[in-house]
């Protein structure tokens, strides 16, 4: 390979537009099919149904770059707690 200057291509922090569109319509199929899906979910073993759950998130939320906690001067951490009925 030859050492070269990048031209072209899509510059630092343009949004890819393919995938915020498929983003998009996965989350409107998603809106749609609403009242099936969650009968389906119902029917579920919890420990599936949280896994479905996690599954789906994973395609209508962007993924969060990890940062390094001495970095943030801001980082206030949260707390969890599980409260079982």
């Amino acid at each position: 390979m030859t050492n070269r200057v990048k031209t072209g291509g899509r510059t630092a922090g343009t949004p890819n537009v393919v995938t915020n569109q498929l983003r998009q319509n996965i989350a409107t199929l998603l809106n749609n099919n609403f009242d099936k899906m969650q009968q389906d979910l119902n029917s579920l073993q919890p420990s599936n149904r949280l896994h479905c759950l996690i599954e789906l998130y994973k395609l209508c939320l962007p993924k969060l770059i990890e940062t390094n906690e001495a970095e943030n001067t801001n980082f206030n951490p949260i707390q969890v707690h599980i409260i079982k009925q």
